[in-house]
């Protein structure tokens, strides 16, 4: 799952997912990171996935493909880039966010 929390008093605001393999479910998220336009990305490592969140924290429909297994990290770069690292096929993936 997904927490938010209001950093002011760390009173939890909001949660969104649960354990399990369906949509909007988590099986070991591991590393999280926000896009350009403000988007946050989950990695989902036991579902080979990567979860896409809204703003408003609302699932969009996830990354997976043939190339994303056990995805353990993910980052952004200033020029719409984004890496993502592999665990069980060591290696590093680089996608763009435009079209």
């Amino acid at each position: 799952a997904v927490f938010l929390f209001r950093l002011l008093d760390l009173t939890m605001m909001k949660r969104v997912g649960k354990e399990g393999s369906g949509r909007e479910e988590f099986n070991i998220p591991r590393q999280l990171a926000i896009s350009p336009n403000q988007h946050l990305y989950v990695t989902d490592q036991n579902n080979n996935r990567l979860q896409i969140l809204t703003t408003n924290l609302k699932f969009e429909i996830p990354l997976k493909h043939q190339t994303i297994t056990s995805p353990i990290d993910v980052k952004f770069s200033i020029d719409e880039l984004f890496v993502l690292s592999i665990r069980d096929n060591p290696r590093i993936l680089v996608f763009t966010l435009s079209r």
